[in-house]
């Protein structure tokens, strides 16, 4: 249901969680509201949560989808939302999606390869 609801938003916004680099996955342009991520501001993240994916994935990129000031969301607001889906493309090609048969597959060939005497 959640992907329901991002998927039927314009804009998705987020302080920083696993559902911030989900929400890539999906045809909503996603940000993450960092202002002053690296330091201890009021409404800098760094100060409420740090997680590693979030550094990783969605601010160490230069990812045009992190918005650093309120000036820069009243820009967003104001102008057509799918033109920001290139922040999502970015985060999407970072990760080496697999179906669950894929996975599947992978790991009963793992198992096989672990019980088979060598």
């Amino acid at each position: 249901k959640k992907f329901e609801r991002i998927e039927n938003a314009e804009y998705f916004f987020h302080l920083g969680s696993t559902i911030g680099v989900e929400a890539a996955f999906t045809d909503t342009p996603s940000f993450i509201l960092d202002f002053g991520y690296d330091s201890k501001d009021e409404l800098s993240l760094y100060s409420f949560i740090h997680q590693y994916q979030n550094q990783k994935y969605l601010i160490d990129p230069g990812n045009a989808n992190v918005l650093n000031s309120y000036a820069e969301l009243d820009d967003l607001v104001q102008n057509d939302p799918k033109r920001y889906l290139s922040g999502n493309i970015n985060i999407r090609e970072k990760f080496n999606v697999a179906s669950f048969k894929e996975v599947s597959d992978n790991m009963l060939t793992f198992i096989g390869n672990k019980s088979t005497p060598q």
